[in-house]
């Protein structure tokens, strides 16, 4: 049995698995301050998620919560 796809479906396919790429690329950047706090198991990981979920999509919440997870716990 021979099954033949044009370029026309080649392209969809490939267009396709491309926006799946980016999608996951995009989405692990946004949530990127989230896994850095649950990786370093912070203590204040609830607000860095919160922040982060609610407020990750305005630029200043992002880079606040991007801070947080990445700043130094003092003891």
């Amino acid at each position: 049995m021979y099954c033949y796809v044009d370029a026309a479906s080649m392209t969809m396919i490939f267009g396709a698995f491309v926006g799946i790429l980016l999608m996951v690329a995009i989405g692990a950047l946004y949530f990127l301050p989230m896994i850095i706090a649950l990786a370093k198991r912070k203590n204040n990981k609830a607000l860095i998620i919160c922040l982060n979920i609610f407020l990750g999509w305005t630029l200043a919440g992002w880079i606040v919560s991007l801070v947080l997870a990445c700043k130094k716990e003092e003891k």
